[in-house]
């Protein structure tokens, strides 16, 4: 389905919609606006999560990567699809979080040293 009604004609801008207003032709073809921030918190979040207990509980890298994977991916074709060119998110917001990165492998290792010097983690009580 073409944008333009009349594609030979090149000075013809009607466009090929049933729309009356401009607002809500422009509602249609841009989106909403990509709330970049939500997503980036939970993605620190889960990370957070899974590196501070996936020592005692290995499945957790399993369920991260299933879960970074499917974020990847939905976050892909909604940004094409769906939402509109976002103007808040740049390169500052992954440069802050990256600086988190290093506070999540003191803490993995933190909780990994309170977890396996724990004598009842390993032995199993009924």
């Amino acid at each position: 389905m073409s944008i333009k009604k009349d594609l030979e004609d090149e000075e013809d801008d009607a466009p090929n919609t049933q729309q009356v207003t401009q607002k809500y032709l422009e509602d249609l073809y841009m989106g909403t606006e990509f709330s970049g921030e939500k997503q980036f918190s939970r993605m620190m979040s889960i990370l957070l999560v899974c590196m501070s207990y996936s020592s005692g509980m290995p499945i957790l890298y399993l369920g991260a990567f299933f879960y970074f994977s499917a974020t990847y991916l939905v976050n892909k074709v909604l940004l094409f699809q769906y939402y509109k060119k976002t103007t808040t998110l740049d390169r500052t917001l992954p440069l802050y979080t990256m600086s988190f990165l290093k506070y999540s492998i003191i803490i993995h290792m933190f909780v990994a040293l309170l977890m396996f010097s724990n004598p009842q983690v390993l032995l199993l009580r009924s």
